[in-house]
């Protein structure tokens, strides 16, 4: 009964805050470079937690990079001007990535053309993702807007699927 309750409450939880991200996507969006960093400092610690649990079959190398990966998102989060590198990393590594899929989705659709297979659908999603890529490096900071709406867009149906699992829960108590 507590985990269904529970389950239920991280569920509107997060989807409220979906929906908060939706209204701030700057804010999102820069929050962006500390969820990284925490994220980099967990692996780090589980990292060096690995390399201390099996020692024998480990190397040095695995507790280095741990410690170094740790360290990194320490910095990550601790360091104004390292967030606002990475949050401008993330906005061009998101346009980086549109142009690349757009790029590749063009090559893919003259592949189906040759082989007598659809291609027109592929090819203009094609062209229009490289053209979002191209754009997105010259207007960063409409693409950290979107970048910031596509995590609102994640987070929503996490809740409501957190809300479904919890309703589905049994009512039987835990013991």
């Amino acid at each position: 009964k507590k985990m269904k309750v529970i389950t239920i409450i991280l569920g509107v939880l997060l989807t409220i805050g979906g929906f908060i991200c939706i209204f701030m996507p700057g804010r999102t969006f820069l929050s962006s470079g500390w969820a990284l960093g925490f994220m980099l400092l967990v692996s780090g610690i589980n990292m060096i937690t690995l390399y201390i649990q099996n020692r024998k079959q480990s190397s040095a190398g695995n507790l280095i990079g741990g410690i170094v990966v740790a360290l990194l998102g320490i910095f990550t989060m601790a360091s104004l001007p390292t967030r606002v590198l990475t949050d401008m990393f993330i906005a061009y590594a998101f346009g980086a990535g549109l142009l690349i899929y757009g790029i590749f989705q063009i090559a893919s659709s003259m592949k189906a053309k040759k082989n007598n297979l659809p291609w027109g659908i592929a090819l203009t999603f094609g062209i229009l993702n490289t053209l979002l890529g191209i754009y997105s490096f010259f207007h960063p900071v409409i693409t950290a807007l979107a970048v910031g709406m596509l995590i609102a867009f994640v987070i929503i149906p996490q809740g409501f699927n957190l809300i479904a699992l919890g309703a589905s829960m049994g009512g039987k108590t835990e013991k």
